[in-house]
């Protein structure tokens, strides 16, 4: 969407717009519980109050604005205008602000033009898409040109019958991009085929760039490009066609991509038992990729600074012969019940945590506490005779980390750490674990307190290098 200067009063008055209202004219379903109310989005349940939202699953929420661009993958003035349709208006004459009473509107295609010239060489010239992958999607209305000379990428439901549109510009040096009025998010633009794959991502150019670069048999997979990285197309296709029981998420290449990608690996876990893949493009996207293999010099990837960090840290573990380590040593010479020793550690190292100034020094008793975890749970299971679990551990606790639940400061994670901490402990001297199978249990929840220490000692870091660096800029 083209650059649009909102005024003050507009922002403001999009920030108050009451959410349930804007939801009810979406025709979502919204339940109250007690003073607020529950909408139920892909990711789990959101509780609403007023214009404020927050989701418990992600720990994240904030105003009325913020929550249309993320559950409904809209960008910054696309939800804008959607939310102003709706807004408080002053009546003349009026001192109260009255809502207006918005109809809600049909979903209709744009008027398509007489030819598709200018959509077939954006597409096949200047973004280098197979022609024949066009026509596939063209021949099908899937693809046209509007009168506007924008391309259209449209999303079909189950019976065939048009859900959901994206315009594009077809001038190369335009951002323009616009879902039409009243889309579905759950039916943007995609292919059905025969086999059990579904391949997923962002973007309709994304997704044709993939198609053309892997065209053996394509047909026969199943795609979706999102139009976000919102994940409801992702699920209607697989409530839609029970066949599919393998996921390829081919997101960007980027920070909103990766955490994308987990929050969509997400929602189909909990969907069903589905094997789930991430595909990265080389690049940026799928379309960087195909511009570099026609030469053309690329957008590069962006790694995630937050998963670089757990990467680089579980590594420095791994590098530990434990048996020589200090924490280690410590916990291995215990005299009383492991557990309580563990946590007497964890205590100890909680206070320095707290105590210390410096955010190396900090960042360092954060990694500590990981280490007690994981020696923790290496000697309870040696225990139980297995040998060489240090390794095996750091790896499970890797996988742990998921960078979109990673959110808040470092004084909030610091925080929530002992309130985990003091919760943990207690849960452990409730019960009398003896089995292997409660020990597991039991070692998991341990590691996935070493994971907090982890990631409450990347925010120190970051927070720290971000220090220096307004240091360095300023002098």
């Amino acid at each position: 969407m083209a650059f649009i200067a909102f005024t003050e009063e507009e922002k403001t008055t999009a920030m108050e717009v009451d959410i349930v209202t804007y939801l009810q004219t979406r025709g979502e379903t919204i339940h109250r519980e007690g003073s607020e109310y529950s909408w139920q989005a892909p990711t789990g349940k959101v509780s609403i109050k007023g214009n404020k939202w927050y989701s418990q699953y992600e720990q994240v929420g904030g105003s009325t604005v913020s929550f249309v661009c993320k559950y409904f993958g809209m960008s910054y003035p696309e939800a804008m205008k959607s939310i102003l349709e709706i807004a408080p208006v002053q009546m003349p004459g009026s001192p109260r602000l009255l809502r207006k009473v918005a109809e809600k509107k049909e979903f209709a295609l744009p008027e398509k033009h007489t030819d598709m010239r200018k959509a077939y060489a954006y597409l096949v010239k200047d973004r280098l898409i197979n022609r024949e992958i066009v026509h596939n999607f063209a021949s099908r209305g899937l693809i046209y040109e509007d009168s506007k000379h924008n391309v259209v990428f449209v999303g079909c439901d189950e019976e065939g019958t048009p859900r959901h549109a994206q315009k594009r510009a077809t001038n190369p040096v335009s951002s323009f991009k616009q879902n039409v009025a009243e889309s579905v998010a759950e039916y943007s633009f995609h292919h059905v085929g025969t086999s059990e794959r579904l391949y997923v991502f962002e973007a309709p150019i994304d997704m044709l760039a993939y198609i053309t670069m892997n065209r053996n048999g394509w047909a026969d997979h199943s795609y979706v490009a999102l139009a976000s990285t919102a994940d409801r197309a992702a699920i209607q296709m697989l409530r839609s066609y029970k066949y599919i029981s393998t996921v390829y998420l081919c997101l960007d290449h980027d920070i909103a991509g990766i955490e994308g990608g987990y929050r969509v690996a997400d929602s189909i876990h909990e969907l069903g038992d589905y094997a789930i893949w991430r595909l990265f493009p080389k690049n940026k996207d799928w379309d960087e990729d195909l511009k570099e293999k026609n030469g053309i010099e690329p957008i590069p990837a962006t790694q995630h600074p937050k998963i670089k960090y757990v990467a680089q840290r579980c590594a420095e573990l791994v590098a530990i012969q434990p048996e020589k380590d200090y924490i280690y040593q410590v916990l291995s010479r215990a005299k009383g019940y492991l557990i309580d020793d563990a946590f007497e550690k964890l205590r100890l190292l909680m206070e320095k945590v707290e105590q210390v100034e410096q955010p190396k020094q900090k960042e360092q008793q954060l990694i500590n506490m990981a280490k007690v975890t994981l020696a923790c749970c290496n000697l309870r299971m040696k225990q139980f005779g297995h040998a060489g679990q240090w390794v095996d551990l750091i790896t499970s606790m890797q996988e742990m980390y998921h960078p979109h639940h990673d959110v808040g400061n470092s004084d909030t994670q610091i925080s929530a750490l002992r309130k985990g901490l003091l919760t943990f402990e207690a849960a452990i001297k409730k019960c009398n674990s003896v089995t292997e199978r409660e020990i597991n249990a039991q070692n998991d929840a341990m590691l996935r307190l070493g994971v907090h220490c982890i990631s409450a000692a990347c925010a120190v870091h970051i927070e720290a290098e971000q220090t220096e660096n307004k240091t360095m800029i300023l002098q």
